[in-house]
C-alpha cells in the first residue's frame, strides 16, 4: 500500500529486487494493482520489468470483497443471504425435534 503512484512504483521495484535475489520473479499476468479512492477511478501505470500491471476495481481478501470505491454492498448482501439461510433453519434447530435427528447432517 502506498499514498502516491511514485511510492507504489518504488515499493514494487524493491519487491522485484528482493524476489530476484531469491531466484523468483513477479508474475505480471497474475499481479494486479488497485487505486482506492472515493473521488473516482484513477488509472495507474505500475511497471515490473517494463510490463504494465493490470488494474482491477475489486478483489476478494479473506472472504471479503474490497472495492476501489470503499463501498461494501456485495459484503452486505452476503451477510443478508447468510442471515436468511440461518433464519430458514432456525425453526428446525430450535423446534421440538428429536436431538439425534437434529444432529443428522444428511437433511441439510
Amino acid at each position: 500500500m502506498a499514498s502516491t503512484l511514485k511510492e507504489l512504483q518504488n515499493l514494487t521495484d524493491r519487491l522485484n529486487t528482493v524476489t530476484k535475489k531469491y531466484g523468483m520473479k513477479i508474475n505480471d499476468k497474475k499481479t494486479k494493482v488497485m487505486c482506492i479512492s472515493r473521488t473516482g477511478n484513477h488509472k495507474l501505470k505500475i511497471l515490473v520489468e517494463g510490463q504494465q500491471m493490470g488494474q482491477v476495481t475489486q478483489f476478494k481478501y479473506l472472504g471479503s470483497i474490497i472495492s476501489s470505491d470503499l463501498y461494501c454492498e456485495k459484503d452486505i448482501s452476503r451477510i443478508v443471504m447468510g442471515k436468511q439461510a440461518f433464519g430458514n433453519k432456525k425453526r428446525l434447530l430450535t423446534g421440538n425435534m428429536n436431538l439425534d435427528l437434529k444432529k443428522n447432517t444428511e437433511y441439510y
